[in-house]
């Protein structure tokens, strides 16, 4: 019976170097801070946008 699985040294080799480069190292303090902070922006904004489009739709519901 045949394996499932391609038994060939190059896609194990493929394999293991894909293993390898999806393992990323440490962020530092100042990268994870610029990530929070951006991330905390556009939190900001889309509330921002989101409570501009409710108050054109009360405003339109209005007039």
């Amino acid at each position: 019976m045949e394996s499932i699985f391609p038994t060939s040294t190059g896609y194990n080799q493929s394999r293991r170097k894909r293993k390898k480069k999806q393992l990323s190292p440490p962020l530092s303090q100042s990268l994870v801070q610029l990530w929070r902070s951006e991330k905390q922006q556009h939190i900001y904004s889309t509330n921002i946008i989101q409570s501009l489009r409710e108050f054109r739709i009360s405003a339109a519901v209005d007039a």
